[in-house]
């Protein structure tokens, strides 16, 4: 018996979603508000690439919560060799 099986409960997705919903805006709201400077300077640097990171890896959680995680993989999948053709 692993640890998800001893502690889990139905739902506890998606109250690790809204923790790190919490998380993500907390501790990446400098990253963000220093993209939008960057983007209104048009001098992207460093918080640019941070920010698009955190965001990409938050948006893909969130898809994989909402969604099978089989079902974004094979999604993501397709867009990419879409973009290939």
């Amino acid at each position: 018996m692993g640890l998800r099986e001893a502690i889990g409960f139905a739902g506890d997705l998606y109250v690790l979603f809204g923790l790190s919903t919490v998380v993500f805006f907390y501790g990446g709201w400098p990253f963000l508000k220093g993209l939008y400077g960057e983007l209104a300077s048009r001098q992207p640097v460093m918080m640019t690439l941070v920010a698009v990171a955190i965001t990409t890896a938050y948006l893909y959680s969130c898809a994989a919560v909402l969604m099978s995680a089989s079902t974004v993989i094979v999604a993501i999948n397709a867009r990419l060799l879409s973009l290939k053709n």
